[in-house]
């Protein structure tokens, strides 16, 4: 199955779990602590993305998110050129610490939007294989995370969190995803 083909299936999943429930007020409780999980895709062939992170209720509204993610790198390939065999396998960690500013809705309690702001850490990892000789080669940046978000409260203590965020440095990307929270301690 191919990555594109999985992302549709995490997305169709979610849209189902998003479908079947019924949302219930957004009440983030200051110095409380949420896990999360996410599937999404990047651009610049970066690929498929999954990954997690803690989240951080600061108050009711500011989120300090940190967040630990693996890009498949979407551009490898292995082929014949001329009778040789050729192969590029890429990777890459990202790490990344953000802030995001909530609005709270008055008219719809149990959706709010948000923007994120932070730094990006990308640790990207290429190997090429040409004659039977295998090269790698590995790069890291910093750089500044900037975006939009929302928050779906599906029950109690967790909910959905489809987001958008471009990691904006000398090779910028743009990161789609879509992703589950749980709230400890509610």
């Amino acid at each position: 199955m191919s990555d594109l083909k999985r992302l549709a299936a995490g997305f169709a999943f979610l849209l189902i779990v998003v479908a079947t429930s019924t949302a219930t007020a957004q009440q983030l409780a200051p110095g409380k602590t949420e896990g999360a999980a996410f599937v999404g895709g990047v651009t610049d062939g970066g690929g498929l993305t999954v990954g997690g992170g803690i989240h951080y209720v600061y108050d009711t509204r500011w989120v300090f998110v940190g967040e630990l993610g693996y890009l498949t790198g979407g551009d490898d390939f292995e082929a014949n050129v001329q009778g040789v065999g050729v192969g590029v396998e890429s990777s890459a960690i990202s790490v990344d610490l953000n802030a995001h500013y909530l609005f709270p809705q008055s008219t719809n309690e149990g959706l709010t939007p948000y923007l994120l702001a932070g730094l990006g850490f990308l640790r990207a990892s290429a190997t090429t294989t040409v004659f039977g000789t295998t090269t790698s080669v590995s790069d890291t940046e910093a750089g500044l995370n900037i975006g939009a978000g929302a928050r779906w409260q599906g029950g109690l203590n967790w909910g959905v969190q489809p987001e958008v965020k471009v990691f904006v440095s000398d090779n910028s990307s743009v990161r789609f995803t879509v992703g589950l929270y749980y709230q400890f301690g509610r």
